[in-house]
This record gives C-alpha cells, structure tokens and sequence, in this order.
C-alpha cells in the first residue's frame, strides 16, 4: 500500500496531513488517522470511493482516541461531536489535487457518517502501542515546549543564570518545577503522581529568582 506524504496536502486552517496511523484498511486505508507537524490528531474516513473519492476529517485528542480505540465511544461519536474545524475532502479521475471544505461538525452529510453504535471492535490490548506511542509523544512535546521558554527567558535576562518556575499537571495532581537556565535540569518541587502521563502543561508564568 502505498501512501503519499503528506496525506492530504495544503488544507485551508489546518495545513498538511501526514498518515500516522491506520486502523482499517486494505488496498487504500479505510480509516486511520492523520497528524500535523504539530502532532493535533484527525481522524480520517474515507466514505466513498465510487465516482468520487470522498474524506471526513475531524479533529481528535488523545484521550479521544484512546476511547475510540477502547471501545468506549463510536466511531460515529467522533464525527458528530468533533469540536473545532472539520473538513470533507473529495477527488475525482481528472484533478490533480483534492479539494476541501471547511465545515463543522453538525454540517457533516448524514448519509457520509459512520453507522450509529459502530465500534472499533478492538481486542484486548491490540492497539496499547499505538496508545503509548501518542502520550510519550505529548510528553516528549512537553519537554520541548519547557526548553523553548527557558531559551525565551534567558534571552530576555542577556543569559544571566536564573532560575524559572513552571506550574503544570500531572495525573491530576499540580506541581511546581524549576529550571536552572545553566544546566537546564528540572527539579520537583512538590511530590508528583507516579503516572507518566502528563494530562495537562499549563505555563503560567516565569519568574526570575537570582541564584
């Protein structure tokens, strides 16, 4: 199967679509889902494919995907109360790209969605990597985004050796971290929930305290 990159190219308010990961499939993908370059999840559906090649695309979370993907909500459900811009994509013999419409999610054609009470129907366990994969890489990102903002505050200071407190969740629980611009290191200061999963990085502020 061979799959272009990017999926869906040039898409108005979103951008590009990289395949990352199909859960249906067989000589094209049926359903999977698509990422940006700044890893914001779509899930994609192709509804048709006689005359017309025809896409729903909506936007998904992480915690939106792994219910999908734990059987807890439908397929459906992620279309119908998508938040955000959604968007329908259709090609034909002829053009050379596709084309897309912007829409929300209450415009979706009712004859292009899901069947009601459509599940994954997933095993048990059968798509934990893939699950695993996304929140290591929100956490990854995470890191990322710390690092840029104390690259930000210590152009700010002329690089003076200051240290920066970031307040964010973890499992439910608040913390408080500071960073040492120098080293970089991230110290705790306050005891942390030992899941590994960060549900939500909330920057709130930087204050500068002289070391």
């Amino acid at each position: 199967m061979k799959i272009p990159n990017p999926y869906f190219e040039n898409i108005p308010t979103i951008g590009n679509l990289i395949m990352d990961f199909i859960i249906y499939g067989d000589d094209y993908p049926v359903l999977f889902i698509c990422r940006t370059a700044g890893d914001k999840l779509y899930l994609c559906d192709c509804c048709s494919v006689y005359q017309i090649q025809k896409w729903l695309i909506a936007p998904m979370s992480i915690d939106r995907v792994e219910s999908l993907l734990r059987n807890r909500i439908t397929i459906r459900d992620c279309f119908e109360k998508a938040s955000g811009n959604c968007c329908v994509a259709t090609w034909q013999l002829g053009d050379m790209y596709e084309k897309y419409e912007i829409i929300t999610a209450d415009r979706f054609d009712e004859r292009d969605l899901p069947e009601k009470n459509a599940y994954i129907d997933a095993g048990q366990g059968e798509y934990e990597d893939y699950i695993s994969l996304l929140k290591n890489r929100k956490f990854y990102r995470t890191q990322i985004n710390i690092q840029e903002k104390i690259e930000s505050a210590k152009e700010d200071q002329g690089g003076r050796s200051d240290s920066c407190s970031f307040r964010f969740r973890m499992g439910g629980f608040e913390t408080i971290r500071t960073v040492d611009y120098l080293s970089c290191d991230i110290t705790s200061d306050s005891e942390l929930t030992s899941s590994k999963e960060i549900k939500k990085f909330e920057y709130e502020k930087c204050k500068l305290m002289q070391v």
